[in-house]
């Protein structure tokens, strides 16, 4: 009965740390969806998105993926991560690619249908991003780092971030409370 207890108080204390709000999104081959959102904070920042993509397309030549976008003010400059297709071993990957240099660093691999979770944080000039996942334990599932991340120099404020879904098939959860870029998601994941 105390172990029931414990797990319950763990599962409620996780349940009320973070606020999920999904979205589900169906972009054909050769299309994109994309929607931005500004930054409302100052130097030292950070957001969490979680993804579950069911389908990428691998056939065509087209790109494919489920990204996000930090942008500069003149979007001229921008970091890019997220899950994108792996044309010829027909896998998703996680990558990260900025203007600065214009290299796609692939971090690892994922699974389709697996939950990924992206959290990127900047401050006083450097960024960091950290996959997270979902790991079981003790008869539910909790969230951790993957080990799987970047960091590197910012040279440019962040001014606005967007989505970007190429011809996939997924559910996006924003996570409302794991940010400080904008205080209405934090009221409405807080009950405020």
């Amino acid at each position: 009965m105390k172990k029931l207890i414990l797990i319950f108080c763990l599962i409620a204390h996780t349940a009320s740390a973070q606020t999920l709000f999904p979205s589900e999104h169906d972009t054909p081959a050769g299309k994109a969806e994309l929607n931005s959102f500004l930054v409302h904070c100052g130097d030292d920042c950070y957001f969490t998105m979680f993804l579950k993509v069911q389908r990428l397309d691998f056939e065509s030549s087209n790109e494919s993926g489920a990204m996000y976008r930090v942008w500069n003010e003149n979007r001229d400059q921008y970091i890019l991560f997220g899950i994108d297709a792996n044309k010829d071993k027909k896998e998703p990957q996680i990558t990260i690619v900025s203007s600065k240099d214009g290299k796609k660093h692939i971090l690892g691999t994922s699974e389709l249908g697996a939950f990924e979770g992206f959290r990127f944080e900047w401050k006083d000039g450097f960024y960091e991003l950290k996959n997270l996942r979902s790991v079981p334990y003790e008869g539910y599932s909790k969230i951790e780092e993957s080990g799987l991340g970047f960091k590197g120099d910012l040279d440019f404020k962040p001014h606005s971030i967007e989505y970007l879904f190429l011809g996939a098939k997924l559910t996006q959860f924003v996570d409302a409370t794991s940010q400080n870029i904008n205080p209405e998601w934090k009221k409405a994941g807080s009950g405020s």
